[in-house]
């Protein structure tokens, strides 16, 4: 069930994330968004971002950007470049900052 809140059974007056009322029920919000209403986006899930009233996908290996071409974080084992996408990180690095430079390692390997 979708339905947060209700004023009696068949009438939803708040909807679970993902989710918006619409003619007194939930209907499911377009595609990476966590808060929409009929207009469309109100806030992207991880991984998405906010364009005008759509939600659109990050590049890849991207948790959070502004835009296609500007990461504010990456995925784990990934670090975010001066150019603002994200490259992987050194074999055995779960954080770095460079392709050469680990700042934590997976189990198992030395910095």
């Amino acid at each position: 069930m979708n339905t947060k809140e209700c004023s009696s059974a068949s009438v939803s007056t708040k909807c679970n994330s993902g989710f918006y009322v619409v003619s007194n029920a939930c209907s499911a919000c377009p595609s990476g968004a966590d808060t929409c209403d009929a207009t469309g986006c109100l806030t992207p899930l991880n991984g998405f971002y906010k364009d005008g009233t759509n939600c659109k996908a990050c590049g890849l290996n991207v948790a959070t950007c502004t835009s296609w071409f500007s990461a504010s974080t990456c995925n784990s084992g990934y670090f975010k470049t001066s150019s603002g996408d994200c490259s992987r990180c050194p074999n055995g690095a779960s954080t770095c900052t460079s392709t050469s430079s680990a700042t934590t390692c997976l189990s198992g390997f030395n910095a």
